[in-house]
């Protein structure tokens, strides 16, 4: 991971990043989980054999254990609809909440885990004892007459859903992203009820204007196990649209190509955890094309996105008698009379053994050179002169601002496509805050193609990827440095690289292994400790796989033992570890001579 020193230790950071810093730390969510507790929920079961209820709750489970840690301002509610009795606060039916919406605890964590609850109480878990505990105790909510009142009683979780994210945004001064996410295997809950279905769309138009986020899970196949019906999009199309989340044309193809794939591929957790763990904007900035001189330049609103780890939050220095916060102040101390100085001494430097003085208006205006904040367009470059080496720190990424500024995704799209079709890269100036003495950087911007999997999810969003360049004074070249006449430069002959080749050709990574999901052992070893403390559990009893490991399956192969052995082979590596151990058995011998 990029190591930041100003990032990580406050130090050297104007006054714009501390801001965007400290908006960031009092920025959180608020979360509602719409569960369908139907009858069908717990009755119909996918292909590792757990119920619909099940997969539901471990998806809530997951996105708790990412966000406890990671995001300890966010809040989250748990709601049930289609239960046989109602607790709410508006007296609403066939809608239970289960958890009010509260700061992401261990208790929580604890309480809405599948295996948490009492095996005895509640009938137990499914068939072949998967679902856990606490599916087993919220089955005892669902009746099979909950078929009779799908819509409605969706209408009411929605209903209810609006008022605790209102509730969550009063009296608060920081931003507050509320989102809703809805688990069901229902694909037509207003089915054959016309006016329940335009008041239940209505209610979706109405979270849209209250800016809330609306995702949904579809679990299972709505016929049944065994049947061959799709889940049908005539009426989660139209909900999707009315909630802003799809276009017109997208909705139907979303959920038909979701269904059954989406809950059978997300046994694990890993496609759900992918898509809650929704990434936020670090700055929204601009991106300027100049239309030439008596034109007004064309500016793109878009959202800048850093392509690293969280951060960790600057030490804080206590007394440690009272364990008040410590400040640091500085004073000026005359060297002559040892009173302090009023006025902040006049900073200089010394050219040439005389000393240059600068006021501090003066001293600001040779910091500041003059770039504007924002993308600058200088000019456009192909997607060949682009080397893997001229990246000098982390990348970043850009979408539009189309939230904020309509308009924008229509301008981004344009400029996007274009760069795309013309295999072209942008090359930009980009001055993230003005003032600072490393002035502007150099950058390319890179489009980037949406790819959506085999199930509909995207896996890599449309936008234009942020490469930080190096500025000539950067560029160094070590294969021109002065060698004498001893120094000789060994090179690979034709064979040994192409038993090299064959080797790396042999030793292939599977499709689907992305660098970016290998989680780290340690933290993964300290997060299970740490979880399993806080819930009261043996922390000795804590395993974790390390993924960092070689997979021995993939070097035990014919291909790839042969390509090792060539390889070996080809360098002679034998012939000098047996040269090497000659020497060590040997020299002691000469020396008793």
């Amino acid at each position: 991971m990029f190591y930041d020193a100003s990032v990580i230790d406050g130090e050297g950071e104007d006054e714009g990043t501390q801001a965007l810093r400290a908006t960031e730390e009092r920025s959180s969510e608020a979360v509602c989980f719409l569960v369908d507790a139907r009858h069908r929920m717990f009755q119909q079961t996918l292909s590792d054999g757990a119920s619909c209820a099940h997969h539901a709750l471990a998806s809530l489970s997951l996105y708790l254990q990412s966000r406890i840690i990671a995001s300890p301002n966010d809040r989250a509610a748990v709601i049930l609809y289609g239960t046989r009795e109602k607790r709410n606060d508006y007296n609403l039916d066939h809608v239970y909440v289960l958890h009010e919406l509260q700061p992401l605890t261990a208790r929580l964590l604890r309480n809405l885990s599948p295996s948490h609850g009492d095996e005895n109480d509640g009938g137990g878990g499914g068939d072949d004892g998967k679902d856990g505990p606490l599916v087993g105790q919220l089955r005892a909510l669902s009746y099979p007459g909950s078929e009779s009142h799908r819509g409605l009683s969706l209408k009411h979780a929605l209903w209810q859903s609006s008022h605790v994210l209102s509730e969550a945004t009063k009296n608060r001064a920081a931003k507050v992203d509320k989102r809703i996410f809805i688990f069901t295997n229902d694909d037509d809950p207003c089915e054959g009820q016309d006016l329940l279905r335009t008041q239940t769309l209505g209610r979706l138009a109405d979270l849209r204007a209250l800016q809330v986020d609306f995702h949904l899970y579809p679990l299972g196949n709505p016929a049944g196990e065994g049947g061959s019906a799709t889940f049908r999009p005539s009426f989660w199309s139209h909900a999707l649209r009315e909630a802003n989340t799809w276009k017109e044309d997208e909705g139907e193809r979303f959920l038909e190509e979701m269904q059954l794939q989406l809950a059978d591929s997300g046994v694990d957790g890993a496609s759900q955890k992918r898509k809650i763990n929704r990434k936020r904007r670090w700055a929204a900035t601009r991106l300027k094309i100049e239309a030439g001189r008596n034109a007004s330049p064309l500016e793109i609103e878009v959202e800048y996105y850093l392509m690293r780890g969280q951060q960790k939050v600057a030490a804080r220095y206590v007394d440690a008698e009272t364990n008040a916060l410590l400040e640091t102040s500085t004073a000026y101390v005359c060297s002559t009379s040892g009173g302090v100085v009023e006025d902040q001494p006049t900073k200089g430097w010394s050219v040439r053994g005389e000393r240059v003085l600068a006021r501090a208006l003066e001293y600001e205006l040779i910091k500041d050179v003059g770039h504007l904040m924002g993308f600058h367009l200088l000019g456009f470059k192909p997607a060949r002169c682009l080397k893997p080496f001229y990246q000098i720190k982390p990348s970043a990424f850009l979408y539009p601002n189309e939230k904020d500024h309509p308009g924008s995704c229509r301008l981004f799209l344009a400029f996007h496509e274009q760069m795309r079709a013309g295999g072209q890269v942008a090359i930009c100036s980009y001055a993230a805050t003005r003032g600072t003495a490393s002035g502007a950087d150099l950058v390319a911007l890179v489009p980037q193609q949406e790819a959506r999997d085999s199930f509909g999810n995207q896996v890599e969003p449309p936008g234009m990827w942020v490469i930080f360049l190096p500025y000539a004074d950067d560029m160094r070249y070590p294969e021109l440095l002065f060698r004498t006449k001893k120094d000789h430069v060994s090179k690979a002959s034709s064979d040994q690289v192409d038993k090299a080749l064959a080797l790396v050709r042999a030793l292939q990574l599977p499709e689907d292994f992305e660098c970016d999901q290998v989680p780290n052992p340690s933290l993964q070893r300290h997060y299970e400790v740490l979880q399993a403390v806080a819930l009261g559990e043996d922390p000795t009893q804590c395993t974790v796989t390390d993924e960092t490991l070689p997979n021995q399956a993939l070097f035990k192969g014919p291909a790839q033992q042969a390509a090792l052995v060539d390889f070996e082979a080809a360098f002679n590596f034998n012939a000098k570890k047996r040269k090497k151990s000659a020497k060590k058995t040997t020299a002691p011998s000469s020396k008793k001579k």
